[in-house]
Order: structure tokens, then C-alpha cells, then sequence
């Protein structure tokens, strides 16, 4: 296993991997490309250099790639001081439980550490039990719920009813 900086030539694969973040019942007014499609934006600006506040790895296993992480760099919220953001960490199904994201997860931190990071934050579903064990189980704490409401009438949510009927 090799985990190594993303490249540019990664990029197709790291958007077919995308998708297998959403490994839970989307919501009906959400679209599944909705949990990743920034995300992509995100990796294409980080590994093509427009963005330099976050680094791009992925993980090759026999010369394929099998699983990525994004992380950005912004300040804590409630602190202020300095923090690392799991944007992504994804592993092909085919390889979940054989130590491939602990061990990508790890190199993150690391390498967030070096670049001064205080803490690491990341966002899990809350419905997405198999990611929130994960992430307990390497002691990530939850602080925070995020609450949301479609405001019904307004246009967004006439975009999104037509897009679902």
C-alpha cells in the first residue's frame, strides 16, 4: 500500500470514488451529487495549485487507486487557532474493514500537524452510523448538530420539488 500525494492523472478516479460517500439513504429533497460534487471542485483546485490551504492523497494498492482524502486548512471555530478539515475520506467498497482509511487518516493528521494544525474537524451524516463509529473509534467527538429547514415557496425549494417529481 502507497499512500501518496494526488495528482492531476488522479483526479478521474477520485471522482468515481466520490460517490461512495453517500452510503446511506439521501434525504428526498437532496440529490446524492449534492454530498460530493464540492467537494470534487475542491480536490480539482487543491491538486491543479489554484488552492494551496489543503493537500489531496490517495492510496494505490497493485497501481490502482482505491481511496482518497481532502483536507483544508481554515482556523478553528471556536478557538481560532489554527485547524485541519477531513473534507473526504473515501475507500472502494471492495476494501472496507482492512485498515486502508485508519491508516490514510493517520497520514493526514500527520501531515495537518507538521503544517501546524491544532485539531482536526470533519463533518459525518448523521444518519451515517458506519462513518460515525469510525470516526469514534479513533476518538473524534461530535460538538455540534446541524439543523436545517426547507423554506418552502422560496425559489430554491420550487427548484428542488420539480427536480424530485
Amino acid at each position: 500500500m502507497k499512500i501518496r500525494e494526488a495528482s492531476r492523472e488522479d483526479l478521474k478516479t477520485i471522482k468515481a470514488l466520490l460517490p461512495y460517500l453517500v452510503a446511506f439513504t439521501v434525504p428526498e429533497d437532496r440529490d446524492s451529487e449534492d454530498f460530493w460534487m464540492s467537494d470534487y471542485d475542491l480536490y480539482q483546485k487543491i491538486v491543479e495549485g489554484s488552492r494551496k490551504d489543503g493537500f489531496a492523497l490517495v492510496v494505490e494498492v497493485s497501481n490502482q487507486v482505491l481511496a482518497t482524502a481532502l483536507v483544508s486548512f481554515r482556523d478553528e471555530i471556536l478557538s481560532g487557532q489554527p485547524s485541519s478539515h477531513l473534507e473526504v475520506i473515501v475507500v472502494h467498497p471492495d476494501y472496507h474493514g482492512t485498515g486502508i482509511a485508519q491508516n490514510l487518516l493517520e497520514v493526514c493528521e500527520n501531515k495537518a500537524k507538521e503544517r501546524g494544525a491544532y485539531c482536526m474537524t470533519l463533518h459525518a451524516y448523521h444518519k451515517n452510523m458506519r462513518a460515525r463509529s469510525f470516526y469514534e473509534k479513533l476518538n473524534y467527538r461530535g460538538e455540534f448538530l446541524r439543523y436545517r429547514k426547507v423554506l418552502q415557496g422560496s425559489k430554491a425549494s420550487m427548484l428542488t420539488q420539480r427536480k424530485t417529481s
